[in-house]
C-alpha cells in the first residue's frame, strides 16, 4: 500500500482541471486546461503559436498573405454550419492548389481563423507560393458552388473573395505576418465563443511543416484523471489498491 507521504502534488498553473499520477515517481502532476477560453491558458497557447509562426516562417523566401472569405447566405447558415462548409472548402482549395496550379506542388502555409462580431469567420493565410489572383478567385467560388446547399448559391456568381498581398521576405516583413494573423485577443473568445465551438481548431498548418508539439509515449507510466471528482476518487484507490 502507499503511504500518505509516498504522494505529492507539485505546483501548477492557476487553472489546474486535469490531473497525471506518475506511477515511477508516485507523484500527481496538475495539468492546466490548455483551452482558448481560459484567460491563462489562452496566452500561453497565443505565444507558442507566434513562436511557431516565426520559426518556420523565417526560412521562407518570400511570405504572401491569402485571404479568404464566404458569405454566411444572409445569416440562412448559422455559425457552427459556416465554419464546417468554410474548413472543407479550404481542405478541398489546397488540394486543388497543389495538383493543378503550376509551381505550387509544395506549397507550405499556417492558417488562422478570425471571427466576425457576427460570430462567422474568415481565414488568414500565410503561404510560400505565388499563386494567381484571378485564378485563386475562380477556384475559390468554384468550390463553394459544389459544396454549399444549392438554395444559396442560386443566381449569386460570388459566394466568397479571395485577397492575396505580397508581404516580402525581410524579417520585418515576416514579424509583420506573424503578428497581423495572431492579433486575436483573449478578450474576443471569451465573450464570443460558445461551448460548443470551443474545440473549433483555431489555426493548421500544412503537413510539411513540423507539429507544434511532438508527442512522446509514456509506456503505461501516467494515469490520467479527468476532473476533480475523479481526481478524489483515484487517490482513494490508490490507497486502497496500490498501482
Amino acid at each position: 500500500m502507499i503511504a500518505t507521504t509516498d504522494i505529492t502534488a507539485e505546483a501548477s498553473p492557476k487553472c489546474s482541471k486535469y490531473y497525471l499520477y506518475d506511477k515511477l515517481e508516485k507523484r500527481l502532476h496538475k495539468l492546466a486546461c490548455k483551452k482558448w477560453s481560459c484567460p491563462e491558458c489562452s496566452n500561453k497557447k497565443l505565444y507558442a503559436l507566434r513562436k511557431y509562426i516565426h520559426e518556420n516562417i523565417k526560412g521562407w523566401d518570400m511570405v504572401r498573405m491569402l485571404t479568404l472569405t464566404m458569405r454566411s447566405g444572409d445569416a440562412s447558415l448559422p455559425p457552427d454550419e459556416h465554419k464546417r462548409y468554410l474548413l472543407e472548402s479550404l481542405r478541398r482549395f489546397f488540394t486543388y492548389i497543389r495538383r493543378k496550379v503550376k509551381g505550387a506542388k509544395n506549397i507550405r502555409y499556417i492558417r488562422v481563423n478570425e471571427m466576425h462580431e457576427s460570430g462567422y469567420y474568415h481565414l488568414h493565410i500565410l503561404i510560400d507560393k505565388y499563386l494567381p489572383h484571378r485564378e485563386a478567385y475562380r477556384i475559390w467560388n468554384d468550390i463553394l458552388h459544389q459544396i454549399l446547399p444549392s438554395h444559396l448559391t442560386v443566381g449569386k456568381e460570388q459566394m466568397g473573395s479571395v485577397h492575396l498581398a505580397l508581404l516580402g521576405s525581410g524579417d520585418v516583413s515576416k514579424s509583420v505576418a506573424r503578428d497581423y494573423i495572431t492579433k486575436i485577443r483573449v478578450s474576443n473568445y471569451m465573450t464570443k465563443m460558445n461551448a460548443h465551438l470551443e474545440h473549433f481548431r483555431r489555426w493548421s498548418h500544412s503537413k510539411s511543416l513540423p507539429p507544434l508539439h511532438r508527442r512522446q509515449g509514456s509506456n503505461g507510466r501516467f494515469v490520467f484523471i479527468g476532473n476533480e471528482k475523479e481526481y478524489r476518487r483515484a487517490i482513494l484507490n490508490l490507497f486502497q489498491n496500490p498501482l
